[in-house]
């Protein structure tokens, strides 16, 4: 069953930057299951984590969020979702912070609000696609170049699957719709 991209949200306002990996390798997570993850934590997270993660919210609707620091767009749709959060208590909300370096995700980690559970990616949300279980033709409903765009935003259904996304900052009419998701 080929399952439809309802695009709920174009580009209001994205952020764009070229990932740049460091120097050295990045230590590869330790993660043989979900990370526990708190509003005030970022355990790291690899594609295995991150399918486990999704898993691990099977029963409700997850809403997972791409953001960065550097992204004013990013910071700026937080206060949104906090209150959809609050407004919605049977939806379960993941950020996955892109930013490279440990310090640039603790120094912004005191602007997430404590109604979302923060995993980390240091190498972006690239390597993490593939856990993410996105339909096919997906990327056909954006402009090319928007998996480097944050925020990003997925949507699952309390039974795991995918239901739909949005490439940049989403919007009040955004929101109402996404909850609606079953």
């Amino acid at each position: 069953m080929r399952v439809g991209v309802a695009v709920v949200a174009l580009t209001m306002g994205g952020c764009s930057r070229k990932v740049e990996l460091p120097a050295k390798p990045a230590p590869a997570p330790v993660v043989a299951s979900a990370p526990v993850v708190t509003a005030r934590t970022a355990p790291l997270v690899d594609p295995a984590a991150m399918k486990a993660l999704l898993v691990q919210h099977h029963g409700h609707p997850l809403l997972v969020n791409v953001f960065a620091s550097w992204c004013g767009p990013c910071a700026q749709e937080l206060p949104d979702l906090d209150r959809f959060a609050r407004e919605n208590p049977r939806f379960k909300i993941v950020g996955v912070d892109i930013d490279q370096t440990e310090a640039d995700a603790m120094k912004f980690l005191p602007k997430v609000p404590t109604t979302m559970s923060v995993v980390r990616s240091p190498l972006g949300v690239d390597p993490l696609f593939p856990a993410l279980g996105l339909p096919a033709d997906f990327s056909e409903s954006f402009p090319k170049g928007w998996e480097a765009t944050v925020p990003l935003t997925f949507v699952y259904d309390s039974k795991g699957e995918f239901a739909t996304g949005s490439v940049g900052a989403l919007t009040s009419e955004a929101l109402a719709e996404i909850a609606k998701t079953p």
